[in-house]
């Protein structure tokens, strides 16, 4: 009976703590960015749709999820409608990419996605 109890306690621990986080997290981190917003978008057909804005916490954009967004190729955009840089999200939970102004592509780094490492050394 005292395993059984201490099963459901763990069990019940593992669930509250899981739904207290957000199912996926992408953090930009462009440094010497001076715009304080930051807008996610993806292709949707022949079409740029918005997915989500964020805005900066010391060049730091954080786009939070309840659930996971459709794989496709998504892009950072500035708030004048300049494309950044696209990345491809394809399911991971945890992305950061980090850049700086100099050249958004070229210093760019990534981590929690091994698809975009190879994109990106591509």
């Amino acid at each position: 009976m005292k395993k059984l109890s201490g099963l459901f306690f763990l069990i019940i621990t593992v669930t509250i703590s899981t739904l207290g986080q957000s199912a996926q997290k992408i953090q930009i981190n462009i440094d010497k960015f001076k715009d304080s917003t930051l807008l996610l978008t993806s292709y949707y057909g022949n079409k740029i749709q918005l997915v989500d804005t964020a805005y900066s916490n010391k060049s730091k954009f954080t786009f939070k999820f309840d659930s996971l967004l459709p794989g496709g190729i998504y892009m950072a955009v500035s708030p004048r409608k300049t494309k950044l840089f696209e990345f491809i999200i394809n399911g991971e939970q945890n992305i950061t990419l980090t850049t700086d102004t100099n050249s958004y592509v070229k210093g760019l780094k990534v981590k929690g996605s091994k698809e975009n490492e190879a994109f990106f050394s591509y």
